[in-house]
């Protein structure tokens, strides 16, 4: 007879995701959520999350990686944050579709997802649609 394991796998190295939403491009203009992220803070704090948020001075080159733990204060409570790429370097944000009232069309779920993050974080976002990775570390 063999054995049946439900529930984690502790051993397991691999990740997935799948989500209706949006995904930020990286080498386009930011500033609007960069705002939204300096929202409120000191000078110091400022500074602090900019140089966690850019990998130089000049403040070009974005490190994925950071932004999306920092999106997490901006984002709206109930969106998923993911990221893919070997080295993260795509941040999608939206809704895994579990999350989808029964009492609502699918269209109008996509649109109010879409909605509430143009509002959120502008032009900064787009490529909406579905959004799915899985990854595995070796």
């Amino acid at each position: 007879m063999a054995k049946i394991r439900n529930g984690f796998v502790s051993n397991s190295s691999s990740s997935s995701f799948m989500i209706y939403g949006g995904s930020l491009n990286l080498d386009g203009d930011l500033s609007k959520i960069i705002e939204k992220l300096l929202e409120g803070k000191s000078e110091t704090e400022k500074a602090d999350i900019l140089d966690c948020v850019y990998e130089d001075k000049e403040h070009k080159d974005v490190n994925a990686y950071e932004l999306r733990e920092y999106l997490y204060d901006v984002a709206p409570k109930e969106f998923n944050i993911e990221s893919a790429g070997y080295d993260g370097e795509y941040v999608y944000i939206g809704k895994d579709p579990s999350s989808q009232p029964d009492n609502q069309t699918h269209g109008d779920w996509k649109k109010e997802i879409q909605d509430k993050l143009k509002n959120v974080l502008g032009d900064g976002i787009g490529g909406f649609g579905w959004h799915e990775d899985c990854s595995y570390d070796s």
